[in-house]
């Protein structure tokens, strides 16, 4: 069965960001913006260049950090720290690292961490030896809670890739195209969901669609051992929405279950 594991609610998107290195038209405060196309850039590419954010109100619940439209190689080494203070000096602070994958056409890395972080301050520190570029550069930082749907029935996984270009064809049959910029979109047809999987205000899906569902971007993978395990999972690690809001049905298989029809579009 599929592992359906959705990052939501990026808490860098109200946070205040700042770094060690920046193109001044390319700042920190980029890597918060929900826009992939939005970029950080550092100056150079260094052993240990940082953004950090201070997530300004409180400490918020971490669980998936993710990396979107980023040049980093698969030698880098992505360092994160969570921290009561901006120091990152504390009893309390969290430091963890990983490395990133070939991303492909998604463009799109992530770290589950072992364990919830409630945490105000972030930290993610780089340093690839294999840059190319003589620069970092993220389109978007982002972390927050996540939650998944292991469903233990068989379900089809739907991934298509739509093309929105306009064509129109000329009284001779000549075609005349209107380019547009394709993107993924992943059908998932949850059946029979605990009821605790729709409406835990902790993670349930009814909790996503309350504070994403279609007006913020989150990162959702599916996989079946790894988020980089297969062609087909790094194509379906994406940067998107819930194209509409699923509604829920209340289904008796021996026990409170429910279905619940989602579609991820991707954002470019």
């Amino acid at each position: 069965m599929p592992v359906v594991r959705l990052g939501f609610e990026n808490h860098g998107v109200d946070g205040t960001w700042t770094a060690n290195s920046q193109v001044p038209t390319l700042p920190a405060c980029h890597a918060g913006d929900e826009n992939r196309q939005k970029v950080w850039r550092s100056t150079g590419a260094g052993t240990s260049d940082y953004l950090a954010v201070n997530l300004c109100s409180t400490a918020k619940a971490v669980d998936r950090v993710s990396w979107v439209t980023y040049n980093f190689t698969t030698c880098a080494f992505l360092g994160v720290e969570g921290d009561c203070t901006s120091a990152f000096a504390s009893g309390s602070l969290f430091a963890t690292c990983f490395a990133p994958w070939h991303a492909g056409r998604s463009g799109v890395c992530f770290a589950d961490l072992s364990a919830r972080q409630t945490k105000k301050w972030w930290r993610f520190i780089v340093c690839d030896t294999g840059a190319d570029d003589g620069y970092y550069e993220v389109g978007v930082f982002a972390l927050g809670r996540a939650t998944c749907f292991r469903v233990e029935v068989a379900q089809d996984v739907r991934y298509s890739v739509v093309d929105p270009s306009l064509v129109e064809y000329a009284p001779a049959g000549s075609p005349k195209t209107y380019k547009r910029a394709p993107y993924a979109v992943i059908d998932l047809p949850h059946r029979f969901l605990a009821e605790a999987l729709v409406f835990d205000t902790g993670g349930g899906l009814q909790d996503v669609v309350r504070s994403g569902g279609r007006r913020a971007d989150m990162v959702l993978s599916v996989y079946t051992s790894a988020p980089a395990c297969s062609c087909a999972a790094l194509a379906m690690n994406l940067y998107g929405r819930l194209e509409e809001s699923p509604s829920f049905a209340y289904v008796y298989a021996g026990g409170q279950t429910w279905d619940a029809a989602v579609r991820f579009r991707e954002s470019l």
